[in-house]
């Protein structure tokens, strides 16, 4: 079961104090939103599949990480950490399930 952005916009502002616009993005595994702040500046919201496993988030985000630590001259996402200081999250989903949730640059 999807979210409504409505709904999107609750859980951004709730774990990450920021308010938008929100679209959604194209995924095939995570669903992913586009929060375009007022100032013009843009994050994608993730929330990853039910079934997914913390270490894999972990991974992705340590890889994210060290990339951008090597100055390759590409343009790499960075973490935002959520307002209790957290890169990952864990909600209640809307089927009682736990989901991560994640914001990146």
């Amino acid at each position: 079961m999807g979210y409504t952005i409505e709904e999107i916009k609750s859980l951004i502002s709730t774990h990450f104090g920021l308010k938008g616009s929100v679209s959604q993005l194209p995924g095939e595994i995570d669903l992913n939103y586009l929060l375009t702040l007022p100032q013009g500046e843009k994050r994608t919201f993730k929330i990853a599949n039910a079934k997914e496993k913390i270490e894999i988030l972990e991974f992705q985000n340590a890889l994210m990480s060290h990339l951008a630590s090597a100055n390759l001259g590409l343009e790499i996402p960075e973490i935002v950490s959520s307002l209790e200081g957290k890169a990952i999250t864990i909600i209640q989903g809307k089927e009682s399930e736990s989901r991560f949730i994640r914001m990146l640059t």
